[in-house]
């Protein structure tokens, strides 16, 4: 790569520019002038290099990068993080010999060079040993960020109809692709699973958490609990870069930083709060979601060979008691891998459905998912007012709301009841819908 300014950190932002599109919503989440650095080394790694690639950087002052440096594609873990150790030991020796004056300007090896000149050919040996202090890897996420763009064509609008059902901002839909790369299979080495990497903590007041049922996975059932926590942060923190931070560092953790600063400027509190979680994760997380959201605005364009998964309509099914996996999968023809696909919550190694349950198929199955679950071709439905006998099922469809359409069209469309529509919907007003939106409605 050229050098520009003698500095490889000047030549990143010589790219072609990630234009910040003006939206609705850009007073709800502000762009500070003292993260623009910070938000533009973010679009870099979500919109230019992939998990092969590593960004050898500053931590406190993300307009510095030293350098990119390749990484190998395959290998363990263990092998991908001895490699990127090796690469910081490098950056690291040639800042201690400019440190020490045992590097010779005239005669620099190539960290030498790059660290001298992204430090203003400093003559300062201080400068250089902060510097090591500072220093930070950060892997490329292009690929990862690809990936998940190609799923989200299958969840995304429904993912934002979600949210704003709950009252937040749908932008927020963005944050999954910092979180997890949109996989709803992801699972941190701290415990946080799904799109939205939930703690178990976190998530058991709004989600079924247990050994067969895992609800962080489920990408529906998870937005609506992450739209929730996002919500509380709002009202606790009250403006959205300080509850955005908050889902990254926690509630009480910017209560804390707030009440120490003095200030609910998440720009001060990045600035003048010492607490020992508070590091870089967390001061970066807001930039991380402006640069995300505006990578995945501008997609079509920074990834023009996507594979966009197309959504499919998925009905429910409620069971009245539970089943072997493979005795309702033998009759329907459908693998374990794809039912599993529909219905990520379920463990991969649970055998049995528990009671109660609501599996996902498409919906063109349904008639074939019930009758394999009944053991005869017939359906026996109770009426919404009715509870279910045991060993009965019940199936779900989603209904698009037209333009002008009220909740009491449709309930007598499908023979049910403004509030069974209300409460499978979690709806507090019969108002609260509007054109577009998906309902749950109980197939009859």
């Amino acid at each position: 790569m050229k050098y520009v300014s003698g500095c490889l950190g000047a030549a990143l932002w010589l790219l072609p520019a990630l234009v910040f599109a003006a939206e609705p919503d850009s007073l709800l989440f502000p762009r500070p002038a003292a993260l623009r650095g910070a938000i533009d080394f973010w679009k870099q790694v979500f919109g230019v290099y992939s998990t092969n690639s590593a960004l050898i950087h500053d931590n406190e002052d993300l307009r510095i990068v030293y350098g990119v440096e390749k990484l190998s594609p395959g290998g363990t873990n263990r092998q991908r993080q001895q490699a990127q150790e090796a690469i910081l030991g490098r950056y690291r020796r040639a800042m201690e010999r400019l440190a020490e004056g045992r590097a010779d300007t005239a005669r620099l090896s190539e960290e030498e060079q790059r660290v001298w000149l992204c430090l203003g050919r400093s003559t300062d040996p201080q400068r250089y040993r902060r510097a090591g202090e500072t220093l930070r890897l950060q892997v490329g996420q292009r690929d990862r960020f690809e990936q998940g763009l190609e799923v989200w064509d299958r969840h995304g609008e429904e993912i934002r109809r979600i949210l704003r059902a709950h009252g937040v901002p749908d932008s927020l839909a963005v944050l999954p692709f910092i979180e997890s790369g949109y996989n709803p299979r992801a699972h941190s080495r701290v415990g946080a699973s799904g799109l939205w990497q939930i703690m178990k903590g976190t998530g058991r007041p709004f989600l079924q958490i247990n050994r067969r049922v895992d609800e962080r996975r489920d990408p529906f059932k998870a937005t609506a609990a992450a739209a929730q926590i996002l919500r509380r942060n709002y009202r606790a923190l009250g403006n959205w870069p300080l509850a955005i931070t908050a889902y990254n560092h926690g509630r009480e953790g910017m209560l804390r930083a707030i009440a120490e600063v003095g200030s609910r400027d998440l720009m001060e509190i990045i600035r003048r709060y010492q607490g020992r979680a508070f590091g870089f994760a967390s001061k970066s997380f807001y930039a991380e979601f402006l640069a995300a959201l505006e990578v995945a605005r501008r997609s079509d364009e920074l990834f023009p060979n996507l594979e966009y998964h197309r959504p499919f309509p998925l009905g429910e099914i409620e069971l009245g008691r539970s089943i072997s996996i493979a005795a309702l999968l033998k009759p329907t023809g459908t693998s374990q891998e794809q039912f599993h696909e529909w219905n990520p919550a379920l463990s991969a190694k649970v055998k049995d459905i528990p009671s109660g349950y609501r599996i996902k198929v498409p919906a063109d199955k349904l008639e074939i998912f019930l009758a394999a679950y009944q053991g005869v071709g017939r359906r026996a439905l109770a009426k919404t007012d009715v509870p279910l006998a045991k060993g009965d099922a019940v199936s779900w469809i989603r209904h698009q709301v037209a333009p002008g359409e009220t909740l009491s069209q449709i309930a007598e469309s499908y023979q049910t009841s403004v509030g069974e529509l209300q409460r499978v919907n979690g709806l507090g007003s019969a108002h609260l819908i509007a054109a577009g939106q998906h309902l749950k409605v109980r197939k009859r």
